[in-house]
């Protein structure tokens, strides 16, 4: 910075290398308006041909350059070039375009159209000889002409169905047909034993594993008047070889959870329904050593995870959850049906 600062800093701008040539078809003859893009390139913008498929660039850096060739109906084709200041015009030929030929169909065997197809690279190049928003007929039909010769990555979606992400598709002529799968929408019943609604609950989607399920606290729900709906929230993007499972975990105020059974990515329209068990009410007595009951005394149910401080006989929570109870006259409380873990904090006077 302290030659800019004091204005002695020196620049140095060297003259850019002459790069030229011409492209040609297969039969060698030239092709017009081909693009060339050269990877690292300062400018960015491609280089387009003439009509007599000469181009020339006058600001190229010298040495090794990877040059990126396309032209409407053939294939994209990757060039690596050394250049100087004696080099001489060089040809480039390109062959027909490939093809990539596709279906979409669901889980059922049904072609789905509208589904968005966009060619993303091939040999880690950038795909830029495909237009921007193509999508699939009513057939689910689809199919590029303009193809490389080499397996291309493609990204595949649309609305309400899962993404396929980064798909490496290889070309040739034969018809590739490729599943998706719809989001699933889940209905979840709760009801009691006696299979009245339960009011109020929350769903709780987790991922199943071998040994355990995980949860996540983001993707959980509140239910009323023994019904919920919801969709899936917490993947969008599939890999075709393992296809997304779930399970939701149920819980109520008063009763025991419970989880359902796996819900996989194939399945549609799911219904799960599900009956709780009530936890049984205890009741407790508050009493002094002596045996007399202290009514009319303020105890907290605090959950286990509670971090709290107490101070002049009062309790301040910091995390967690607590409950107030009174004890009645003759000592006696009720502890609410829980079935997780809680303790119970006294400040007596």
């Amino acid at each position: 910075m302290a030659p800019l600062r004091s204005r002695t800093d020196l620049t140095i701008l060297r003259r850019g290398t002459q790069f030229q040539g011409r492209v040609l078809n297969e039969y060698g003859e030239p092709i017009p308006k081909a693009k060339i893009r050269i990877e690292g390139h300062v400018n960015g913008k491609p280089i387009e041909t003439n009509e007599d498929g000469s181009f020339i660039s006058k600001d190229t850096f010298a040495g090794e350059l990877k040059v990126i060739i396309t032209a409407s109906g053939q294939a994209p084709e990757i060039f690596i070039v050394h250049i100087n200041e004696d080099s001489k015009p060089q040809d480039f030929q390109l062959s027909p375009g490939y093809v990539v030929h596709l279906k979409f169909i669901d889980s059922k065997g049904t072609p789905i159209g509208g589904v968005r197809i966009i060619p993303q690279s091939w040999q880690n190049v950038r795909i830029n000889n495909h237009p921007l928003d193509v999508r699939s007929d009513r057939q689910g039909l689809y199919q590029w002409n303009e193809a490389p010769k080499e397996p291309v990555r493609f990204s595949i979606s649309k609305e309400n169905y899962y993404q396929l992400g980064t798909k490496e598709i290889p070309t040739g002529k034969a018809m590739k047909v490729i599943t998706m799968y719809r989001k699933p929408t889940v209905t979840i019943e709760v009801t009691d034993q006696s299979g009245h609604p339960i009011q109020s609950f929350s769903a709780q989607q987790g991922q199943p594993n071998e040994f355990f399920n995980s949860w996540s606290n983001r993707d959980t729900w509140t239910g009323s008047n023994g019904k919920i709906t919801i969709g899936d929230s917490s993947r969008n993007i599939i890999n075709l070889d393992e296809l997304p499972s779930y399970v939701y975990r149920v819980e109520a105020k008063g009763y025991h959870s419970k989880t359902t059974r796996i819900v996989t990515a194939a399945e549609e329209n799911i219904i799960l329904r599900i009956q709780l068990e009530p936890v049984p009410e205890v009741r407790h007595r508050l009493e002094l050593p002596s045996g007399e009951g202290l009514g009319g005394r303020r105890l907290y149910l605090l959950s286990a995870n509670s971090i709290y401080s107490v101070s002049e006989n009062s309790l301040a929570l910091e995390a967690g959850n607590d409950e107030e109870i009174l004890t009645d006259q003759n000592g006696e409380f009720e502890t609410p049906n829980r079935e997780k873990s809680h303790f119970l904090l006294g400040l007596l006077p």
